[in-house]
């Protein structure tokens, strides 16, 4: 199972330095051209990441949005970024964002419409101690809720408390820290979380949801 991490803005140029002093190729596709480009980052001048491009005639769509995929050691990162020009030099904008592409650890399970649950986070909004989300899914290591408020506001890496129950498990109070985070429409923000600081009791209620979505699951597709 895999999933996309947005890197901050430190961790983000810390991987684009480590893609040029690793002489690390990116790849990506242009409208204006047939097949896949490859390009080399030649240096990183006046807040630019300067651009070798092969072939050294490829069509290049300016100031579009592409999706650059590399590689440092094992790991995969993408950077979605225009390509711009400059002095017949390509080059993106060093401040773009890096995302990583990330191995769960445990596969996640979907909750079923039908169950009854309860959710919430806890001290996010002055006055209010609890704000109602939803449970889209869990796994032994993490939870994805929509926070059923559009006044929060969450940011990657902050740590949050959370209190959720499903069907007829007990309820769980835990702490997590935000690996994802989307805001909708007037709706609320779509949380990804990865549990942290978890007590032997706390990893057994986990594991006993899991254990009932993984029966439903089986019993169901049988």
């Amino acid at each position: 199972m895999e999933f996309l991490v947005e890197l901050d803005e430190k961790k983000s140029l810390e991987m684009i330095s480590q893609c040029y002093s690793q002489k690390s190729a990116l790849y990506f596709k242009s409208d204006t051209s047939a097949s896949m480009i490859k390009a080399v980052v030649d240096s990183l001048s006046d807040k630019k990441v300067l651009l070798n491009i092969e072939p050294v005639d490829a069509s290049v769509s300016l100031d579009t949005n592409v999706s650059m995929k590399f590689n440092i050691g094992t790991e995969v990162f993408f950077i979605k970024a225009p390509i711009k020009k400059f002095m017949n030099k390509y080059y993106f904008d060093l401040n773009s964002k890096v995302i990583q592409l990330k191995r769960r650890k445990e596969p996640r399970y979907q909750i079923p419409k039908k169950w009854s649950q309860s959710a919430f986070v806890m001290n996010l909004l002055p006055d209010i101690r609890l704000v109602n989300a939803v449970v889209h899914d869990i796994s032994l290591s993490g939870i994805r809720l929509e926070v059923l408020n559009p006044m929060v506001s969450l940011t990657l890496e902050q740590i949050i408390s959370i209190q959720f129950q499903i069907y007829k498990r007990s309820e769980i109070s835990c702490d997590a820290i935000v690996r994802f985070c989307h805001k909708k429409d007037q709706q609320g923000v779509l949380v990804g979380l990865e549990f942290i600081r978890l007590k032997p009791i706390q990893q057994n209620k986990i594991a006993s949801i899991v254990e009932d979505l993984m029966t439903y699951i089986a019993t169901n597709k049988v």
